[in-house]
């Protein structure tokens, strides 16, 4: 007997939430992404049911930053100091940090580590990037825990 791909899409969907619950994150937003919060961003996880199946694990460091060839050597430079994260500028001026844990990999380790890895990157890069080129972080800032 085999699942059909929407059953498949379903208990995965379902894993990732009850392994995000086991982390202290319950409740989707409207979206279905489960949210997380950083220092100074905002993050979900979100996930994927087309190839490459997994979990997006994304977040917003910046909000209103011009595209500047300056704020693109910023990037890249975050780009290189932690190869498992990808950043990047959208039209609107949002600076946003994602990694891509993928199906055969999830579980609540690697969800907390990714999910630590992109907020940690979103909130450095955050406020550099406001300080230097403008437009603001999109949470005010609280204390990290721990």
């Amino acid at each position: 007997m085999t699942a059909t791909l929407s059953t498949q899409a379903e208990w995965f969907s379902n894993y990732v939430s009850s392994t995000m619950s086991v982390l202290g994150v319950h409740e989707p937003d409207s979206d279905g992404d489960l949210p997380v919060r950083g220092v100074t961003s905002p993050g979900w996880v979100r996930v994927q049911t087309h190839q490459p199946w997994g979990a997006r694990i994304f977040a917003y460091a910046a909000t209103g930053v011009p595209a500047k060839v300056a704020v693109y050597k910023e990037l890249n430079a975050a780009m290189l100091a932690d190869r498992a994260v990808r950043v990047f500028l959208t039209d609107t001026g949002a600076v946003v940090v994602d990694q891509l844990v993928l199906a055969d990999t999830v579980g609540t380790d690697t969800l907390r580590r990714a999910v630590k890895r992109v907020l940690k990157v979103a909130d450095r890069l955050g406020p550099v990037l406001t300080a230097l080129h403008g437009g603001s972080v999109p949470l005010p800032p609280i204390a990290p825990e721990g």
